[in-house]
């Protein structure tokens, strides 16, 4: 018999889980009760889950003394591979909401969407929760969805009967926390894989036509990131990095026209070709062993986005050179996605690192980069303008034992300080995303003198040993926090 390999698809990542599950507590901790053990198996006895599982761990949202929820990242087993799912609880025990992370199964995905997890919302340890009964099957995932269902059954059963009382102590004798700015209520919420990464849209407002037309919204995300995102072998981009010129659609001129006028504003500290560089230091992490400053030499001249020339929708680029607009990707298709949205009050977010507000003002709380559990306070955006958040730390390689930035000074070739991290509101989410990776990358005064500049622009920088603000920065709340 010939066997074939299951890749997981990765629908939300741990840290995309976690703060869009408990968004507005002031801090989310993992909890690793003693009693874990024994009030699991005492729970699958009493609910007689037949489900094979394997529970990943048990994080807490808290502020000031008070429970906000409980987040449960659980594995368990479909047809003949594990699901990753995380199981949020409210203080009441009540079901807030089920997400599928990643799936295995050869076949059965469709369980991830809304038409089955949202079955679960408001479920509590006295209901029925089972498959055929209270809760549909999803054609062609039964197994599948027999076994989340199995599972989702013991989680509440645990959580009200076993451990609410050892929680309810815990949380009482942690150190105050803060109470968390609240993020907005929203009535309507749609998400959807957009390359790699989660956007979800949310509306203050709910009605069928406001469902359609995030649908639409979504849809409009994945056209947009299909024609500018390099690393979708159809897309425009990738079709210029294999064949060095291209006729490009609408989004791909619109992406490239900014990344041009970002070069020549940044004086070429934005550099959407240095792969060559970050491939090299990829090598080196491998090889584990510094490259020569030769090599770093020769990426270098590799890495010259002077030699992009784009003229109207045709564009031409040097026959060593390689684009990756991902700095600038995920902020464009927000502003696109806005443009459709004028009348709409809510926000679209990519994780916690892209924020655009729609018609009305949003509050949007400010996560330490580094720790995405921990708030260190909120801004708030007026109308149609954007928040972005970068981290020289998001990504590292490992040399010879040193931990380096993945963002690289495309004038010395080498990674930068990994102490890093910068938030920037601007009227583009584009430009905001720009910004927050410039701040991470150039020279403090000089990072500030280009912020100046922009209109409407302000960002607060945390620089390894304090934060730097632009003058129109909000009463920095960051100030008041503990140092990252």
């Amino acid at each position: 018999m010939a066997c074939s390999a299951v890749s997981a698809v990765e629908y939300v990542s741990f840290r995309e889980a976690i703060t869009q599950s408990i968004p507005c507590s002031g801090k989310i901790e993992r909890w690793k009760p003693a009693s874990l053990k024994q009030a699991s198996d005492a729970a699958l006895a009493a609910t007689r889950c037949r489900a094979q599982g394997s529970l990943g761990g048990v994080y807490v949202g808290h502020s000031q003394h008070k429970l906000d929820a409980i987040c449960f990242i659980d594995n368990v087993i479909g047809r003949t591979e594990y699901i990753t799912y995380c199981c949020v609880l409210n203080p009441d025990g009540s079901v807030r909401r089920v997400t599928i992370m990643a799936y295995r199964e050869a076949y059965g995905s469709e369980i991830r969407r809304e038409a089955f997890t949202q079955q679960f919302i408001s479920k509590t340890a006295t209901d029925t929760v089972r498959l055929h009964k209270d809760i549909s099957n999803i054609a062609g995932a039964t197994m599948s969805c027999l076994a989340v269902t199995e599972r989702v059954r013991f989680l509440t059963r645990l959580y009200q009967q076993y451990l609410f009382d050892d929680l309810a102590t815990w949380v009482e004798q942690r150190p105050v926390s803060p109470t968390a700015p609240l993020a907005g209520t929203y009535a309507a919420v749609r998400s959807g894989m957009v390359g790699s990464s989660v956007l979800t849209c949310s509306s203050q407002e709910n009605d069928d036509e406001i469902q359609q037309r995030l649908e639409r919204a979504l849809t409009l995300a994945q056209t947009c990131d299909a024609q500018i995102n390099s690393w979708v072998p159809d897309s425009d981009i990738a079709a210029l990095n294999v064949h060095k010129q291209q006729i490009l659609r609408p989004y791909a001129v619109r992406l490239l026209t900014r990344a041009i006028q970002w070069y020549q504003q940044s004086g070429g500290y934005f550099n959407p070709s240095i792969r060559p560089l970050i491939e090299l230091w990829k090598q080196a992490e491998v090889a584990q062993k510094q490259p020569q400053a030769a090599d770093i030499e020769r990426a270098r001249l590799h890495s010259d986005f002077k030699n992009c020339v784009l003229d109207g929708g045709k564009v031409r680029i040097a026959e060593n050179m390689r684009i990756d607009c991902g700095a600038l990707r995920k902020g464009l298709i927000l502003d696109v996605v806005a443009e459709q949205l004028t009348d709409i009050s809510g926000v679209l977010s990519f994780g916690e690192s892209s924020f655009k507000a729609l018609h009305a003002e949003q509050q949007i709380a400010l996560r330490d980069p580094q720790q995405l559990s921990v708030v260190r306070g909120s801004v708030t955006l007026a109308p149609y303008t954007a928040l972005a958040c970068s981290n020289a730390a998001g990504q590292l390689f490992t040399v010879a034992g040193h931990e380096m930035s993945h963002l690289i000074n495309p004038f010395t070739g080498e990674p930068v300080s990994r102490l890093r991290q910068a938030w920037v509101c601007a009227p583009s989410a584009a430009d905001a995303d720009v910004l927050a990776t410039l701040c991470c990358i150039m020279p403090i005064d000089e990072v500030l003198a280009l912020l100046d500049k922009q209109a409407g622009c302000e960002a607060s920088i945390w620089t390894g040993q304090k934060f730097v603000q632009t003058s129109g920065w909000q009463e920095n709340p960051l100030e008041k926090a503990a140092a990252p």
